[in-house]
């Protein structure tokens, strides 16, 4: 036990070091010493964990007291409230640590457990939020059994939340928003809450059932389905999370008309509720409003315009509307008004280990009986065809893809996206035994889920199919550390989310995006509007603000995006036969 805790310290000045210490899987050699110290720490605190403290307390003996001690140079094993007290009965049960682990057993946790690894000592919030709530926000300590190490960053947001009470959790996609919601819940828990409330796209029900399992001692019930009445109240009767689609938060519903109150609130991916006029959005207000504690979670909360993000807000706080209005015409005031709603946090602020992300656009010249066919959808108007028109069989945008599997793509695995059915089981055709999936709009919650643990556990090689309106919300797909794009979408936001499936906390390896898109047609006009759109949300958005002097800017529908490419690849054809342009 002393030699870990000599290297505990050892490591943990290199933490407290203005270069954070890096772990680099592809070369272990430099970083070994510190994750088999790591690694020995997380053992441990796992079996501190299992014991409970109730009866008369005492604080740990010596010998666990010490390395506790070490341990806490790393933030780990150390109970916000105090130091750790338990019964001399249950100490008892704390199994004797056994020998270290060996080498490759360390690295084999890391490879399966990183962000865990990276939690240690971890305490950036990369947050600037007004003086008075910060204050109120110094004043929470958070309580309650959460079976994980919370990132600096995400126990500010917790706080965040419990401190302001109604809230919109902006971070970007992969920093843990739902571990954030969850410690909401443990510590009001904590404190007697007995039910909670979760409303998400129905495909993410099985994804918040498993993680409440997996981090705290609440009990899931999804509320779906023909049983739906009896899992309600079952709920009622026992406590715990409440998991619930977005259309069950509609009109009549048990979750709408029952007479529970529920201890907290949470809307997942609540850009769904943007539209003030869906009744599912209707629904969410009026939880909203009879909530005490409500977390909204949405790593795109603005996408299309800027009235989506204060339509949201204004769910939150009714009477923060007119000030938003006012606080358009200046960056700052905005800022400070937003700050009490409203917090994000980039990846690149906070998680310095994460691995680099490249991303490469592959251009490929079609073959002429897919450029004739692409011809016909223009003159056609046929938006969707135009989209699919370089995707099929024989395309050379299929070839393209099967060289990058065979070339580079063997000794890791790939996500490939696509938005269309038909693409997709093109795909699923072509790649045989090594293809996972698919994930699409038709397959099960449970199939889907199924789909990336099997894919998971399989062999270098394999290659996860996924349909990216139905894959690019909510799964955690780190396994993979290729991206393929076969085609580009509508929205820089469904791209965004689709990379984040894989590029997240607990990556460990290198992420590279590969575009696969075709010069002179709609995908290379939609590649460079779509570039225009996404700078422009980074400048409203990415850093906590929705709008600075022209709001107007991002105010673009999916209709307007294919009228206008359609409008331009039509002229550009008529061009090339020399026709006269419309004017």
């Amino acid at each position: 036990a002393r030699q870990a805790i000599a290297a505990a310290k050892r490591y943990a000045a290199e933490m407290r070091a203005d270069q954070p210490a890096v772990i680099d899987y592809r070369d272990k050699g430099p970083s070994t010493g510190y994750v088999r110290a790591l690694a020995d720490l997380l053992q441990f605190r796992e079996q501190q964990r299992e014991a409970q403290l109730e009866g008369p307390f005492l604080a740990l003996p010596e010998g666990f007291d010490a390395y506790a001690q070490g341990v806490s140079e790393f933030a780990l094993a150390r109970p916000a409230d105090g130091p750790r007290l338990i019964t001399q009965a249950e100490l008892a049960k704390i199994p004797t640590r056994g020998a270290p682990l060996s080498t490759e057993q360390a690295w084999h946790l890391y490879a399966i457990r990183a962000a865990e690894f990276h939690a240690f000592g971890d305490d950036k919030s990369a947050t600037a939020v007004p003086e008075d709530i910060a204050k109120s926000i110094e004043e929470i300590t958070l309580r309650g059994v959460l079976h994980a190490s919370l990132r600096g960053y995400q126990d500010f947001g917790a706080r965040y939340a419990l401190a302001q009470r109604k809230v919109l959790i902006g971070d970007e996609m992969g920093l843990g928003k739902t571990m954030q919601a969850l410690a909401v819940f443990a510590h009001l828990a904590a404190r007697g809450e007995k039910h909670f409330l979760v409303v998400c796209p129905p495909s993410l029900r099985i994804n918040w059932e498993r993680e409440i399992k997996k981090f705290t001692d609440l009990e899931p019930h999804i509320i779906a389905g023909p049983y739906k009445d009896a899992a309600y109240e079952a709920f009622g009767n026992r406590g715990g999370v409440a998991i619930v689609g977005f259309p069950e938060v509609r009109g009549d519903s048990t979750v709408m008309t029952g007479d529970l109150n529920y201890g907290a609130l949470v809307v997942d991916e609540a850009h769904r509720a943007k539209n003030p006029k869906s009744k599912q959005a209707q629904g969410v207000r009026e939880l909203t409003a009879r909530t005490h504690v409500v977390t909204y979670l949405s790593g795109t909360p603005l996408e299309n315009r800027v009235a989506e993000m204060e339509t949201l807000l204004g769910y939150l706080d009714p009477e923060l509307a007119p000030k938003l209005e006012k606080a358009r015409r200046s960056a700052r005031e905005f800022r400070t008004v937003v700050a009490r709603r409203y917090l994000r946090r980039n990846q690149s602020d906070v998680l310095a280990e994460l691995p680099p992300l490249t991303q490469t656009e592959e251009w490929i010249e079609a073959v002429e009986a897919d450029r004739e066919k692409y011809n016909e959808a223009v003159e056609a108007g046929n938006f969707m065809q135009m989209r699919q028109s370089f995707s099929g069989p024989g395309s050379a945008k299929m070839e393209r893809f099967a060289e990058l599997l065979t070339d580079g793509l063997d000794d890791d695995k790939t996500i490939v996206f696509t938005y269309f059915r038909g693409v997709l089981d093109h795909l699923m055709d072509s790649l045989g035994d090594r293809a996972f999936g698919p994930i699409a709009g038709g397959v099960s919650h449970q199939e889907r889920q199924q789909a990336v643990d099997n894919f998971t556990a399989a062999e270098p090689g394999a290659v996860l199919v996924a349909q990216i309106n139905a894959a690019g919300e909510g799964l955690n797909i780190q396994a993979a550390n290729h991206v393929v794009l076969i085609e580009p979408q509508l929205n820089p936001a469904v791209e965004a989310q689709a990379i984040a499936r894989a590029h997240r906390m607990g990556q460990i390896n290198p992420v590279e995006v590969h575009r696969l898109l075709t010069p002179d047609s709609v995908e290379e006009r939609l590649h460079l509007l779509l570039a225009t759109k996404r700078e422009l949300f980074d400048s409203y958005a990415r850093d906590s603000v929705a709008a600075q002097q022209n709001p107007e800017a991002m105010d673009i529908t999916d209709q307007q995006v294919m009228s206008e490419v359609l409008a331009a690849e039509k002229e550009r054809i008529k061009e090339l036969r020399g026709e006269t342009p419309t004017l």
